[in-house]
């Protein structure tokens, strides 16, 4: 009967061995996915972040060119405005010039006029 209790009990606890063997392996198993898991999660970071550095040196390039695009507006429409004003300037002076004519062109036969009165 105690060879019989001894080797239930040897049993006994190699089949606590294999059990505790098979937890460890699991454990050693569900690690192995937690560390790969891990390794995806900081290279995704990792690609996040290279994107993301990208992205900010394209907001920053494209801040510049639209700091660019509007000065250039600026100088534009201060330019179509000395347009104007100079072609205002243009016809006051197209005006000036036919009124000196006009003028001219009424004074001339009276002064005229007068020099053949005279004579």
């Amino acid at each position: 009967g105690s060879k019989k209790a001894g080797f239930e009990g040897l049993v006994s606890q190699e089949d606590q061995i294999v059990r505790i063997a098979q937890v460890q392996a699991m454990r050693d198993e569900q690690l192995a996915q937690l560390e790969e898991q891990v390794e995806t999660l900081q290279a995704n970071m990792a690609e996040s972040k290279r994107v993301q550095d990208l992205l900010c040196r394209e907001r920053d390039e494209l801040r510049y060119k639209v700091e660019g695009l509007e000065s250039e507006r600026q100088t534009m429409l201060r330019v179509e405005h000395l347009g104007h004003k100079f072609n205002e300037g243009m016809n006051m002076e197209y005006l000036k010039n036919v009124l000196i004519k006009y003028i001219e062109t009424q004074v001339a036969p009276h002064t005229h006029a007068h020099t053949c009165v005279r004579t």
